[in-house]
């Protein structure tokens, strides 16, 4: 860094990519200090140094401020200097009033943002590369990332069909690029992205935005874009067949997965004691309350196989309120599935003797949505949902999570049931809400405002849409910051918004006006002054400056061919004394009055008397 102490203009990254149009080479680069957050095109390319051009090639007298913080400025013999104070491995950038910037030292580091080129870092200088990568029948890369030829006859030869970067036009000759459609970030769990196909913003729903880190809810983004962690009883199972499990990350004792243990199946009494609750399957041992080798039985305990009718088990209640039978000459629980918490088993009064204690009941799986299918399995007792099939002339699909049927949208479905027309609206997919504007299969027009460009920047282009017809019209209008935007700094300029008159890109015009020029100046004998609008330097008439793009031209004749009068600086003729002209500036010519000499003493004109005959030529007669 030996020639870092003095900063100069004009160090870029060098790069050459073949196509890309001079203003993709100008700003689409990465200058030798990046910006590293994010990369800003214009800001990465801007160059080290002054940045008001007094960089050790003029005098001091203009004053050597550069205008970055980052520079120490000095005068040295009469030449501007500027020391670059930024730390080791950092360089002065001129952004935002000069900052401190570290070179590239990987190609994510050199992004220009266009996709039509390869980026890279130079890993010996840390200065960033692009390469095109349009192929041989598109080569020209534009800077919306679009490959294009490098001639066209119309419109059709640039598009690369991708709505979501603008309409590309023919002008001249030449391929430009269209406007980038910009869709809303959106909020929450719902982003918007923009369809290639039709050029419109849609919404996207991503559930793992919501997720709450806890297995046992299910992580739903809703329409709105809001989350909801609804829990789900089903996903929390536990090898213990006595206790049941309810999904409750809000509980004090809850495991990681968000499941907590709900109050267990209770045992009834039986043979004079509390019967115990056997894990491993889920029922009453009823035996336990015996002693060893016994059975037990309504009325009190048995030896083994001492029952002969279930009327001895009368009394004896298995889990979840079953009723036992004489099975095997002991009084055992009827095969009857214990109930979990959220099931959809229905308790039957009076256990039949086929062993069913419990029915299953799809209402009691309704959820809150009611377009969704409920179902209750008739062994498990467990629920199930389900969204209606899926319409192939909707755009509309829906699958269940968080006890709803979540929509998702499909716009390349509107796409085909309403193909694109020349306007610039678009089908989109919106869903059935009456408020959406949603048609029967779920599609409404769309403004598409980056099918709109006039190309010209004194304008913003808009897409209208009529409500009733659905057809989207371009309209231009006036930018409201058009004073700024088109003013080309001269004084004696007009300048307005007009691309129907205007030379390039920027639609703006500036029509000379000569008259701020001769009202700024006031009455003049011999000069006349005008406006150019090509931005001359300031005139001076006299001593005093005249507003930007006027100019002055002198007539000095306008004060007379013969006599003392000249033109002076302020456009005024003004008598001068004869004597400093010479006597011949008083000869009018005419002999017949007399000699006019020159009084050198009096400083003016004398007239000797004329002749008293004076003969005159004469024409027309003898």
């Amino acid at each position: 860094m030996g020639t870092r102490a003095l900063i100069r203009l004009g160090v870029f990254a060098s790069f050459v990519v073949p196509g890309l149009t001079a203003s993709a080479l100008t700003f689409a680069g990465c200058g030798l200090a990046l910006d590293y957050g994010p990369p800003d095109p214009v800001s990465m390319d801007a160059g080290r140094g002054d940045a008001n051009g007094n960089d050790g090639a003029v005098t001091c007298a203009s004053g050597c401020d550069d205008g970055l913080r980052c520079t120490a400025d000095s005068c040295n013999a009469d030449v501007c200097e500027h020391a670059d104070t930024c730390p080791g491995n950092t360089d002065c950038v001129a952004r935002g009033g000069g900052e401190c910037r570290r070179a590239c030292a990987s190609a994510s580091d050199c992004d220009d943002h266009i996709d039509c080129t390869d980026d890279f870092c130079s890993p010996t200088d840390g200065h960033c590369g692009h390469t095109n990568t349009c192929q041989s029948d598109r080569p020209v890369c534009l800077e919306s990332g679009v490959c294009a030829p490098e001639r066209c006859s119309n419109d059709s030869d640039c598009d690369d069909g991708n709505a979501c970067n603008g309409s590309e036009r023919c002008i001249s000759e030449t391929c430009r690029a269209g406007t980038h459609v910009a869709c809303d970030p959106g909020s929450g769990c719902m982003t918007q992205a923009c369809n290639p196909e039709t050029g419109t913003c849609e919404p996207v729903l991503d559930a793992s935005a919501c997720d709450d880190g806890f297995a046992c809810t299910s992580d739903v983004c809703n329409a709105d874009g809001t989350c909801a962690n609804p829990p789900n009883d089903d996903l929390c199972v536990s090898a213990n067949l006595c206790e049941a499990l309810a999904c409750d990350p809000t509980a004090p004792l809850h495991d990681v997965a968000g499941c907590a243990v709900v109050a267990p199946p209770t045992c009834p009494m039986a043979c004079g004691a509390s019967i115990s609750c056997t894990p491993a399957t889920g029922l009453c041992n009823f035996n336990a309350a015996c002693p060893m080798g016994q059975v037990c039985r309504a009325d009190g305990c048995h030896a083994p196989g001492s029952c002969s009718s279930d009327t001895q088990c009368t009394g004896i209640l298995g889990p979840g309120g079953c009723t036992t039978s004489c099975i095997g000459g002991t009084c055992q629980p009827t095969v009857c599935p214990l109930p979990t918490a959220g099931t959809c088993a229905e308790p039957v009064s009076g256990c039949p003797t086929s062993g069913r204690c419990f029915t299953a009941n799809p209402a009691l799986c309704a959820d809150s949505d009611p377009n969704s299918i409920d179902t209750c399995n008739p062994d498990t007792f467990a629920c199930s949902h389900s969204c209606p099939p899926p319409n192939g002339n909707d755009c509309v699909t829906y699958t269940y999570a968080g006890g709803r049927c979540v929509p998702s949208f499909d716009s390349t479905i509107c796409a085909h049931l309403h193909p694109p027309g020349a306007d610039c609206a678009r089908y989109a997919c919106v869903g059935h809400d009456p408020g959406g504007g949603g048609g029967t299969d779920g599609c409404a027009p769309v403004a598409v405002n980056g099918l709109c460009n006039d190309f010209a920047g004194c304008t913003d282009d808009v897409c209208v849409l009529d409500a009733s017809s659905g057809v989207g019209s371009c309209e231009s209008t006036v930018r409201s910051d058009v004073a700024t935007f088109c003013n080309d700094a001269i004084a004696c300029t007009s300048d307005a918004c007009d691309p129907a008159s205007a030379m390039d890109s920027t639609g703006c015009t500036h029509v000379a006006d000569d008259t701020v020029c001769t009202d700024a100046a006031g009455a003049l004998d011999c000069a006349v002054t005008g406006c150019s609008a090509l931005g001359a330097a300031p005139a001076v008439l006299g001593t005093r400056p005249l507003p930007s793009g006027c100019t002055v031209s002198y007539m000095p004749l306008h004060c007379g061919l013969v006599g003392p009068d000249i033109c002076t600086l302020d456009g005024q003729c003004t008598v001068v004394p004869c004597g400093l002209m010479g006597g011949t500036r008083c000869d009018d010519g005419n002999g017949c009055n007399g000699t006019e000499l020159c009084n050198v003493a009096l400083g003016h004109c004398t007239q000797v008397a004329p002749l008293t005959m004076c003969m005159t030529a004469t024409t027309g007669g003898p």
